[in-house]
């Protein structure tokens, strides 16, 4: 689970070479091999480790290093011989041993590199045993003990290579630089990422556009969002593609050595960046932003202090006045004592990928999700499973908004060179939790012309806003059977609040419900049902999942103090006229009475009770339902 470049610097610390006072000549040809080796200097190390082995076949070291090289270059059966000609003649080298064992493991061969593991364990016990030359060390019990989770991980996963359909993105997004962080506007009419050249030392955004599903050819984002001189990265599309949350670092308007910025676009081009402020970025590192579907909440990484290990994940969420809440850090459930970053937020707003060095896993740094329970808690994190995750960093998951396929980086063999993108499809264990997806526009009801106006939608049991912004129309999801409330206002209409339920469905992942608000003008006589205010049967007491039609009716009283309004109850055809005509002139009274405790004028408001006077006949619950209502009307 070692990143292999590290491995021929442990070696030279661990007791391996043991000259006498008089190098020999195959001695002196390996330790020039290892330096050759530090150095990347592959071919030369291959030349003088041969050499050495030429020399004296019995000089077990040289054989371990020989066995680095290989499994440089992927050839994993020479990189085994040359292991198992270093133990014919060293037999107790545990850190050899784990080596091997890591070979094993990511060539494929789990179970045999658990063997090997346990020849570590027996070690001890073998005849002639030193303490002090063969004693394991606590480090290496440590790594020993993560390897080993990582290959019980790998006995529970399931699924096959081609189940996943795993397919590199091609050549008009992956070049031989290093492309990475995938991000998608939610209509999936275009692809972002990021590509770094390395000859010229430059990070910079770049962008496909999607036709038929078929990627052209990447360019970088227009406009002033990328400079010459900073590296920008690790971007995260908003809803609607209008907006774009990434990383810079080392500016002069930064607050830490990494902050975190957005840019705008005009449909032409993207604007100058944005430091999102001190609210959000620290003195320390903040970097690789997720936004949510409605653009109310962000998820970062920091390593701010006051986290569990060096990185961690933490959240904050848009105020209505459109200012960010402190961040909170998401908790041990989340964070780790190792690195926890590069989050992905799906559109849902309840399924976070990220990655974590931390929790259990294939090594290096592993994707894993979690999900948010029925008591708002994040779940315990899964690790995605292996042909994703190996024994190296895996970071910048990307997940599109059907839950179907998600995107990756590796620099697996048969790709483009260095770091590439690529697809697979996402088992069904770790897609995201069903939803709805509703599409919303506001029209002026006479005109049919698109208005501007505030859109939000709610959690009506949670009071927990999903979306909140102002605009002419929102794409949002919102989980399957929950209690939501929409609500749209603009200035010269009537308010406009609908209700929205739907039981639970694995299967409405990506289904798009499409709702068009019509706004009445403010006109005498001009009517609308305040949908979500709510009442016990037989009750006329307002409940509290009503609080946000309140606050929507009393917004618009305070916007517009010369109407006058007149708040009319309806009911069903359950009960008598008589009994009918009091309970609704109730119910009409209590929203009047809640107005007025927050200081509107009595004087602007009457209520009356119109008993069943039906919008629709009553031959189902559904529609008895949507006749009992408040109804608002202008009436100056």
């Amino acid at each position: 689970m070692e990143k292999l470049k590290s491995l021929y610097f442990l070696i030279l610390l661990c007791g391996l070479v043991q000259l006498n006072a008089q190098k020999s000549k195959a001695e002196e040809c390996y330790l020039k091999a290892t330096e050759q080796y530090n150095l990347g200097n592959t071919q030369e190390a291959f030349d003088l480790v041969n050499k050495a082995l030429k020399k004296d076949p019995n000089f077990a070291d040289p054989y371990s290093l020989l066995a680095a090289l290989h499994e440089q270059q992927k050839d994993y059966i020479k990189a085994e011989q040359a292991y198992q000609s270093f133990f014919k003649l060293d037999s107790m080298h545990a850190l050899t041993y784990f080596y091997y064992a890591n070979l094993l493991y990511n060539s494929n061969q789990a179970s045999k590199a658990q063997e090997v593991l346990n020849t570590i364990k027996r070690i001890p016990n073998m005849p002639g045993y030193d303490p002090k030359k063969n004693k394991i060390s606590e480090s290496l019990k440590s790594r020993i003990a993560k390897l080993e989770a990582g290959i019980e991980l790998d006995m529970q996963h399931k699924t096959s290579l081609n189940e996943l359909e795993i397919k590199n993105l091609g050549p008009e997004i992956n070049t031989s630089a290093y492309e990475y962080w995938p991000g998608m506007s939610m209509d999936k009419k275009y692809f972002f990422f990021t590509r770094n050249i390395l000859q010229e030392m430059q990070e910079d955004l770049y962008y496909s556009e999607i036709i038929e599903n078929n990627y052209k050819i990447a360019r970088k984002l227009p406009g002033d969002i990328n400079t010459r001189t900073n590296n920008e990265g690790t971007v995260s599309v908003s809803t609607n593609g209008s907006t774009i949350y990434y990383t810079v670092c080392n500016q002069s308007d930064g607050f830490g050595s990494c902050d975190i910025y957005f840019s705008e676009t005009d449909n032409i081009n993207w604007s100058s960046r944005i430091n999102m402020g001190k609210v959000i970025n620290s003195a320390q590192w903040d970097a690789q932003p997720s936004i949510s579907m409605g653009g109310n909440v962000l998820v970062f990484a920091s390593s701010r202090p006051g986290g569990y290990g060096g990185k961690d994940l933490y959240i904050s969420y848009k105020q209505k006045n459109g200012q960010w809440t402190i961040p909170q850090n998401l908790g041990n459930q989340i964070n780790s004592v190792g690195d926890d970053e590069a989050p992905f937020l799906h559109y849902d707003g309840r399924t976070l990928y990220y990655s974590s060095s931390g929790h259990d896993g294939f090594g290096g740094l592993d994707i894993f999700v979690s999900k948010l329970d029925a008591q708002e808690k994040w779940t315990k994190p899964v690790n995605i499973g292996k042909y994703i995750n190996t024994s190296s960093d895996e970071s910048g998951f990307y997940v599109d908004k059907d839950g179907k396929f998600a995107y990756f980086v590796s620099d697996r063999d048969g790709g483009f060179g260095g770091l590439d993108i690529y697809s697979f499809t996402l088992p069904q264990e770790f897609r995201p939790a069903p939803a709805n997806m509703l599409l919303v526009k506001v029209l002026d009801a006479k005109t049919k012309k698109p208005v501007s106006g505030r859109i939000a939608l709610t959690n009506l049991n949670q009071k927990r806003v999903l979306v909140d912004t102002t605009s002419i129309e929102i794409q949002t999801y919102y989980p399957s059977g929950g209690n939501f409330g929409l609500f749209a206002q603009a200035n010269g209409y009537l308010p406009y609040s609908a209700n929205y339920f739907k039981p639970l469905n694995p299967n409405d992942i990506g289904i798009i419900d499409t709702t068009i608000i019509y706004l009445q003008e403010l006109s005498p006589g001009n009517t609308v049902v305040l949908n979500n205010l709510f009442f016990d049967f037989d009750k006329f007491e307002l409940k509290p999942e009503s609080e946000e039609a309140l606050q929507l009716l009393l917004s618009f009283m305070q916007n517009n103090p010369n109407k006058k309004l007149e708040i009319g109850g309806y009911t069903d055809n359950k009960g008598s006229d008589e009994y009918n005509k009091t309970l609704s002139s109730q119910r009409a009274a209590s929203v009047r009475n809640w107005l007025i405790k927050q200081g509107i004028s009595a004087s602007k408001i009457i209520s009356k009770g119109y008993g069943s006077l039906p919008s629709d006949d009553n031959s189902t619950e559904e529609k008895q339902a949507k006749n009992r209502r408040i109804e608002i009307k202008i009436l100056n």
